[in-house]
């Protein structure tokens, strides 16, 4: 199964005809439920099926909801192999895009709750800093979860299944993320945060499995730290920068206003300190260059940390 599959990915681009014609996705999802627990076998095969999904013919054959509920399963059998685990989360995103019916599965299945534990590498209290290195696998976590999100319903599920966490703690991830990941998991954090209510928004450390809360102090500036080292870090990179602001500024508003009360002064000072070099670095490229929109939303986030008692001394 697995030198098959292989063998497919590799004819795939010019033998798709034939493979919808031979109704190849049945038999691959048929083999994958038999052979669930080989690792190898289930890698080549979630590639296959991630190619067959994408193709605009093929898809139109495929059981999405079967097609999904085939890839969880496999998902949660080897999470901790980065490998299948990258591959399955890219089939299950294009099995989501085309299908409602396999995304609401794959929310109910708590697929975002197995994607989360597997990121870090000893176990979600090391609060991001023993996220997995394989960037794709960061990037196709991040991506999945905004895919996933399509109302406010799907928001406050992948909330309930750690989602919030695992992004934030992507992007502020100082090791193992690259500016592509960081762009990703801001481009996801503000789909979710701009689909809950602000109350939900604080209470983003909520996750199954009866842990204990943060303090909502602690979290709020955490969380705030993390995005705005993500924008100091990557101040050059333009994609990242816009879609790292945006996420900071909607943070601020969901999480700390109208009161600001569950943020502490030196937190505040401290991010701060991070999006005043983010905007020395973008203001100092050439007048042309320059994203003025981006500009206006750190400008903006800065005046907001600025009301904050004590952050200006």
């Amino acid at each position: 199964l697995e030198l098959a599959c292989r063998k497919l990915t590799e004819i795939a681009a010019e033998e798709m005809e034939m493979m919808i014609s031979m109704n190849v996705s049945a038999v691959l999802l048929q083999s994958m439920s038999h052979h669930r627990r080989n690792a190898r076998a289930m890698h080549m095969c979630c590639m296959s099926l991630w190619q067959i999904a994408g193709d605009r013919q093929a898809r139109f054959q495929l059981n999405h909801f079967a097609a999904a509920s085939v890839v969880v399963d496999v998902m949660k059998e080897h999470a901790s192999n980065n490998a299948v685990l990258d591959f399955s989360m890219r089939a299950l995103v294009l099995l989501s895009e085309e299908s409602q019916a396999a995304r609401q599965l794959i929310l109910n299945a708590k697929a975002v709750a197995v994607v989360r534990h597997a990121m870090f590498k000893h176990g979600v209290e090391a609060g991001g800093r023993d996220i997995v290195e394989d960037l794709d696998v960061q990037e196709q976590a991040c991506r999945l979860v905004e895919i996933l999100v399509g109302g406010a319903n799907d928001a406050r599920q992948v909330v309930h299944q750690g989602a919030l966490q695992m992004l934030y703690s992507v992007a502020g991830n100082k090791g193992a993320s690259d500016g592509r990941v960081k762009q990703q998991a801001c481009l996801s954090l503000y789909a979710i945060i701009n689909l809950l209510p602000s109350q939900q928004s604080r209470d983003h450390s909520t996750e199954e499995g009866g842990e204990e809360n943060v303090d909502g102090e602690r979290a709020t500036g955490q969380m705030l730290i993390m995005l705005s080292s993500a924008v100091k870090s990557h101040g050059k990179e333009l994609g990242v920068l816009e879609a790292c602001s945006r996420a900071i500024l909607l943070h601020l508003v969901r999480t700390a206003i109208p009161d600001l009360r569950p943020l502490a002064w030196h937190d505040a000072f401290e991010a701060a300190s991070n999006l005043v070099f983010a905007v020395a670095t973008l203001l100092d490229r050439p007048r042309r260059d320059i994203l003025w929109n981006t500009v206006a939303t750190l400008l903006q986030t800065l005046a907001l940390l600025a009301s904050v008692p004590g952050a200006t001394t």
